[in-house]
């Protein structure tokens, strides 16, 4: 006999589930979106670059680093700078280093992305399809849609494993989902499957591939030099940053 504390645990759980897949049908017209711009990207290209030019700019990349991902050092300009500004000076947010240093890493990205692409010219269909796949990989990332997979197919499994529920069609929403936009239940895309099902060869999907990489790791050092610079200001500002 079921008792009413696990009818109640078992209701519990198919809202739980429900909340999640409505929050997953919720991103898809994001999704939808990211996934349109990066087909029609790849339809609008007519030739591809050979694999030198490729090297050539994973080189450039290499070169550049030191200019491109902001040194630990140059975080102390921004003390100079705000004492330098009025505005800064007096803002009760912005005058505190560590803070302010956090508010401009998007804008410093987006100065990065400008080099990025400048050191691209030479490879300018493989690095816009590249930012195409970066843009959804980014939007999984913003909707959180790892989390709310993986809590999704948890619950699946208590519903079926503990309180004998019949999942089948919450399982086929949730399959269908993921099919859709080639996703793993930890929310990992699987770009080679989106771009070998737009009909691009092995060749092309690994230049593609060696591009994102590239970029992707420039905002990884990028992030961890952020993480490092606001480190060291709340230490040299410990007091400018207790209301935080």
């Amino acid at each position: 006999m079921t008792t009413l504390i696990k009818k109640g645990f078992c209701n519990k759980l198919t809202s739980e589930f429900d909340t999640r897949m409505n929050q997953l049908t919720a991103a898809e017209q994001q999704l939808d979106a990211k996934l349109k711009s990066l087909k029609i990207g790849i339809a609008s290209v007519t030739g591809w670059s050979p694999h030198a030019l490729i090297r050539n700019f994973e080189k450039n990349v290499d070169n550049s680093m030191n200019s491109l991902v902001p040194s630990l050092e140059t975080f102390d300009e921004l003390t100079t700078l705000i004492n330098a500004c009025l505005f800064t000076k007096n803002d009760p947010m912005l005058k505190k280093p560590s803070i302010l240093a956090k508010s401009i890493k998007d804008s410093v990205k987006t100065e990065v992305n400008a080099s990025l692409r400048a050191l691209a010219s030479a490879i300018n269909a493989e690095y816009s399809v590249s930012s195409l796949v970066t843009g959804l990989k980014n939007q999984v990332k913003n909707n959180k849609i790892d989390t709310t997979l993986g809590q999704a197919a948890q619950a699946l499994n208590c519903m079926s494993a503990i309180c004998g529920t019949n999942i089948n069609s919450r399982l086929t929403k949730l399959q269908n989902f993921m099919n859709k936009y080639n996703l793993s239940l930890t929310g990992e895309i699987n770009v080679v499957a989106i771009l070998s099902g737009e009909g691009l060869g092995a060749s092309v999907i690994q230049s593609i591939d060696r591009v994102t990489n590239k970029v992707e790791n420039v905002m990884t050092n990028i992030d961890n030099s952020f993480d490092s610079g606001v480190a060291v200001l709340k230490r040299s500002f410990p007091d400018e940053d207790d209301d935080e």
